[in-house]
């Protein structure tokens, strides 16, 4: 499971890239602006329909789902080693 300093940082350097504030984001997913900061710093979790909601807004959610099941093959060819 990806930590939330992980997924975070996803979040953050794609709003970045779109040179969008915290607060138009919230605006754009309908996630308030805190709970974004909150994910973005990694004292948040946030629930999957949150995180969801923030990632179609960055046109960015199969791109992540495409990293994790990437980053869960690997792990599982590592474990038949």
């Amino acid at each position: 499971m990806q930590n939330p300093e992980w997924i975070g940082s996803v979040i953050r350097q794609l709003r970045w890239e779109r040179k969008w504030t915290v607060q138009h984001l919230g605006g754009v997913s309908g996630i308030h602006p805190q709970t974004i900061m909150r994910i973005e710093n990694g004292s948040r979790h946030g629930n999957t329909q949150t995180i969801a909601a923030v990632l179609y807004a960055l046109d960015a959610f199969l791109l992540v789902l495409l990293h994790g099941l990437i980053q869960l093959q690997l792990a599982l060819r590592l474990a038949l080693l």
